[in-house]
């Protein structure tokens, strides 16, 4: 399918945006939370998304995230 009109008119529409062009995924996380002084915590976390079914090739994604808290 492509886009029909306006500046993107005839381009391929978004894979998001077309039927059964999506995949099915494994969705993996851990996260852990941690106080590291009387006024400080900190979180770590982790995310791993495995494409199982996928009509295209699709790339596995990972995100990592930390984060540091200090209340006053």
């Amino acid at each position: 399918m492509n886009f029909g009109e306006g500046p993107r008119a005839g381009e391929p529409l978004d894979r998001g945006r077309q039927p059964d062009t999506g995949s099915t995924d494994l969705l993996l996380g851990a996260c852990h939370f941690e106080s590291i002084g009387r006024n400080v915590d900190y979180f770590a976390q982790a995310q791993l998304q495995v494409p199982l079914r996928s009509n295209d090739e699709v790339e596995p994604k990972s995100s990592v995230s930390v984060g540091l808290h200090y209340a006053h």
